[in-house]
């Protein structure tokens, strides 16, 4: 079961995200199992929307994730090749597609998960090296990261 509460252990900050992220990713990993071959990612089994939180089918015992992997310092090429597949058959296959692009559309949860953590965060703690902030006075949720694609996921 995966909620909107997560936070690492790996690190000393505290970083919160919107819990509705939740939904995003399990629509994302709808989109991925139902409509792409070899089921690459898992089923989600049931959501509940009020307490933020999703059930998704049940892997196998013995099996691993990659983030286990290489934080044990197993590196396994075969993995990243099959990663990058599923990456390029994934954005391929929702090229153009104005539904997908529509339902992702908000790019708050990639910052506050992925941009923010690391580089806006960097640049807070390390002031000297900090980058003018092209949404510096933007009301705060107000943030949409924009990457230049053509339309897909």
């Amino acid at each position: 079961m995966s909620s909107g509460l997560s936070r690492s252990s790996l690190v000393k900050e505290v970083w919160l995200a919107d819990r509705s992220r939740i939904f995003t990713e399990s629509a994302c990993l709808t989109l991925i199992h139902d409509s792409m071959r070899g089921h690459p990612a898992p089923a989600v089994v049931f959501e509940d929307r009020d307490l933020y939180a999703c059930v998704l089918e049940y892997s196998g015992d013995g099996s691993r994730t990659w983030k286990q992997d290489l934080l044990s310092g197993l590196v396994d090429s075969a993995v990243a090749r099959r990663a990058a597949a599923i990456l390029t058959d994934f954005h391929s296959h929702t090229l153009g597609n104005a539904n997908v692009r529509n339902r992702f559309r908000d790019g708050s949860n990639f910052y506050q998960l992925r941009l923010d953590p690391y580089l806006a965060a960097t640049g807070r703690r390390h002031p000297d090296i900090k980058q003018e902030d092209s949404t510096a006075g933007l009301p705060a949720g107000a943030r949409e990261v924009r990457i230049p694609c053509q339309g897909c996921i």
